[in-house]
C-alpha cells in the first residue's frame, strides 16, 4: 500500500504492508528508492519516505506522536498507531 502525506513544509510517501498486524519495524529512507521501500513493505515493514534528509528527525517526530494516537497524522494514518515501533536514533 502506497500513501502520502504533507505536514507544512514535510512531505513524504509511505509503503506498508496491505495489513497492520502487530508490531512492525518503521524504517526511514530517502524518495528515490521506491524499489527498495515496496520490497522493505512486502516483506512487513512501514517505510517513510523523505524528500529532505535534513527533515528525517521532524518526520520521525511526527511518528512517534501518531504512535501515540495523537499530532497531525492521525487522521490520515490512524490503523497505523500500535503496529509500528519509532526506533530511537
Amino acid at each position: 500500500m502506497k500513501m502520502e502525506y504533507t505536514v507544512g513544509d514535510l512531505n513524504a510517501v509511505v509503503h506498508s504492508p496491505r495489513a497492520l498486524v502487530g508490531t512492525l519495524p518503521l524504517v526511514f529512507s530517502f524518495r528515490g528508492n521506491d524499489d527498495y521501500a515496496q520490497s522493505l513493505a512486502q516483506q512487513g515493514s512501514v517505510v517513510v519516505l523523505v524528500s529532505d534528509r535534513i527533515a528525517v528527525d521532524r518526520h520521525r517526530e511526527l511518528w512517534r506522536q501518531l504512535s501515540e494516537a495523537g499530532g497531525p497524522l492521525v487522521e490520515r494514518f490512524r490503523g497505523f498507531a500500535g503496529h509500528f515501533a519509532v526506533a530511537e536514533p
